[in-house]
């Protein structure tokens, strides 16, 4: 819808990468959510803590933590408005609005503890529920706050895409490596979602490359065709403009002087 209203509401340019890169990830987002695992399972808040204490859920903590510090160590290397720091700056929010793991354990536990409030094993007594729920308040709302930044300087049409595009890989990853979706599943099926979360990275290549031309080649159009004066040329300049002037003045006086002037 943004890149369907965007031009027409926002009166943004759909430029030909921007189109092709947001179809890439439109249709891989649709093929991840079709190959992707559609099983629910109850668990109680003491399994989701085991669930996500796992060494494979833990490397995926660590991998995502180096992204978000070589995120925020190119970030102090690029000026603002660069093409380069909205893409990453989009990129860090849609990554961390992606980890969606502790959304679907909090929901879980909310509709489990709601339908039966009095159960023993009631989620509202464990302290799991309101770290689960805490974690996705912060997350969700850094995620917000980092968008609004990057929409204060580039397009709807190249920010919004790139969150979305990274919210969704980092969903499918943590979908699969924090909450092991992938288990059981045939390889087939894996290959399918490999795939799809290919043609997503594809469609943010482009955008991002796209972007990188339009933003070169904006700057080239902007930049004057003069070139700017030296301090030397500049001083010489007011001087003459300084005579000139002087002598237009004398002139003036000159002219007014011989007039006829009755009393």
């Amino acid at each position: 819808w943004n890149v369907l209203l965007a031009p027409y509401t926002l009166g943004e340019a759909l430029t030909r990468e921007r189109k092709l890169g947001s179809a890439l990830i439109f249709a891989g987002t649709l093929l991840v959510g079709v190959s992707g695992s559609h099983a629910e399972v109850e668990r109680t808040p003491a399994q989701y803590l085991s669930l996500f204490a796992r060494p494979e859920a833990c490397a995926y903590y660590a991998s995502f933590a180096a992204w978000i510090a070589v995120c925020a160590a190119r970030l102090c290397r690029v000026g603002a408005g660069k093409v380069e720091r909205g893409f990453l700056v989009a990129a860090a929010a849609g990554s961390l609005g992606g980890n969606t793991f502790t959304t679907k354990a909090a929901s879980e536990l909310l509709a489990s503890g709601a339908a039966d409030p009095e159960c023993d094993g009631c989620p509202f007594r464990s302290p799991a529920f309101y770290l689960l729920a805490g974690c996705t308040a912060a997350t969700a709302s850094t995620a917000l706050l980092l968008l609004g930044l990057v929409l204060r300087e580039h397009d709807a049409l190249f920010a919004i895409t790139v969150y979305s595009g990274f919210y969704i890989l980092s969903g499918a990853l943590s979908g699969n490596f924090v909450m092991d979706e992938k288990r059981g599943r045939p390889a087939a099926s894996l290959a399918a979602y490999c795939a799809s979360v290919g043609v997503v990275l594809l469609g943010l290549a482009v955008l991002g490359l796209g972007e990188r031309g339009e933003g070169a080649g904006a700057a080239a159009a902007r930049r004057p065709s003069y070139e700017p004066l030296s301090d030397e040329a500049g001083a010489a300049g007011a001087v003459r403009g300084g005579r000139a002037a002087q002598r237009e003045w004398s002139g003036a006086r000159q002219t007014a002087g011989s007039l006829p002037w009755r009393t």
